[in-house]
């Protein structure tokens, strides 16, 4: 399995911030008792889908590191090697439990 370039992981927290300043202006919105009623419903309507696109963008990058992990384990079995599996798998669980906690 080819490494994980950190370019890639760069790009991932460049877009998870894109994705957090969207929705930081979508709550805003909503939230924002000027508006209509319409207006506010539209922007929660979109905020549930911007989640929802993070949420999998975010389970697909996890998966990646968690594939690789487990690829470096396999070839090398050394405690380092499953301590970055494990961690890689734990993300896995913490996105998880902070969908639940949504």
């Amino acid at each position: 399995m080819e490494s994980i370039c950190p370019i890639q992981i760069f790009n991932y927290h460049i877009g998870n911030t894109e994705y957090q300043r969207s929705a930081e202006q979508l709550r805003q919105l909503r939230d924002d008792e000027t508006k209509s009623i319409d207006e506010r419903i539209k922007a929660n309507a979109d905020l549930l889908a911007l989640l929802e696109e993070q949420t999998a963008k975010e389970r697909e990058q996890i998966a990646i590191q968690v594939a690789f992990a487990r690829a470096e384990y396999e070839k090398n079995k050394t405690t380092e090697n499953l301590v970055a599996l494990r961690q890689a798998e734990l993300e896995l669980i913490d996105l998880s439990e902070r969908l639940e906690g949504q």
